[in-house]
């Protein structure tokens, strides 16, 4: 199963670029995803309309005569109040979900022709956009969990309880073959019974089988009824059975930190839980590679809050 996810073709860059080559036609798919399954007036709620453009704006004017309300087209979308031109937009997010690694802020600098700052811009509003719709779901059935840092480039106390490393937990669910489905990941203070709750009531949904190592904080599972947990330490009897029944969590993490030593080099904690979305992102829906670009302008259409970059850090701090 595996190597038919790997081998996918997914959307070449040259059949992508022969969709939206031009502005008109990225206006022209929004309209229709927006749009096209009938028209609501953002302010009366009104079905009647009339389409017009002003300075290259397309809007939709609402017929009620107390109302009129000019609804445009990338208001309350992922691209509200954007200057960037929609074909860059559209490139920068092919880039983010067709490739399984990603990209890095300085090589969408490049490919897209901007300055560092827009190019960090945009990832961070895509990055945002994946890391609200990925908190709407919960993992199922059967799921393995782990322990995790991130970082420790600096010099300091190593292992656990340093302050160079970011904490963070990585759950999977599998099928009843063991073959891995989705992820959820978090970053965390420390590993403390109450974290992993935490994680929990976010992330996994009740009565999943649990299959965790021997820390003491995953010790939660065990003592609450709404999960059934099985824990195995690592350290005694026939530790390579051991990792190998590990193995889905085990190369999810590898692969985590691959994508995040590899492609972006340094990874700040501030906007780790959206490097951590991105990755998630990807992962949860790469059955389908052919289908996730679509999919994403569909979200940044119908569910994004649009936001500034000083809100993101804002949040992000």
């Amino acid at each position: 199963m595996s190597n038919n996810i790997q081998q996918q073709r997914g959307i070449s860059l040259v059949e992508f670029q022969k969709r939206f080559s031009t502005e008109k036609q990225c206006k022209n798919y929004l309209e229709k995803l927006k749009w096209g399954k009938g028209f609501t007036c953002s302010k009366c709620g009104c079905t009647d309309y009339y389409r017009s453009k002003t300075k290259n704006r397309i809007f939709y004017r609402c017929k009620l005569r107390d109302c009129r309300h000019r609804n445009y087209l990338l208001s309350g979308t992922m691209f509200q109040g954007s200057k960037l031109s929609l074909v860059k937009w559209f490139l920068a997010i092919y880039f983010m979900t067709q490739g399984k690694k990603g990209i890095s802020s300085l090589d969408l600098m490049r490919k897209l022709d901007v300055n560092k700052k827009t190019a960090r811009l945009v990832k961070l509003k895509i990055m945002n956009v994946m890391e609200s719709r990925e908190e709407a779901s919960k993992l199922e059935n059967f799921i393995q969990i782990d322990d995790a840092y991130y970082g420790g480039r600096h010099e300091g106390k190593s292992g656990r309880g340093s302050e160079n490393k970011q904490a963070f937990l990585a759950a999977v669910s599998t099928d009843k073959d063991g073959h891995a489905q989705k992820a959820k990941l978090k970053p965390v203070k420390s590993f403390t019974k109450e974290e992993v709750s935490n994680f929990a009531e976010k992330c996994i949904s009740k009565g999943s089988e649990i299959l965790s190592d021997a820390l003491g904080a995953f010790n939660f599972f065990s003592e609450s009824s709404d999960y059934k947990h099985e824990q195995t330490n690592m350290s005694k009897g026939d530790t390579k059975e051991k990792y190998k029944k590990f193995n889905p969590i085990n190369t999810f993490i590898g692969n985590l930190k691959s994508f995040l030593g590899g492609i972006h080099h340094n990874v700040s904690a501030q906007y780790l839980s959206k490097y951590f979305a991105e990755f998630q992102y990807r992962f949860n829906r790469r059955f389908d590679l052919k289908a996730l670009s679509d999919r994403f302008l569909y979200v940044a259409v119908h569910h994004s809050i649009p936001t500034t970059q000083y809100n993101l850090r804002l949040r992000a701090a």
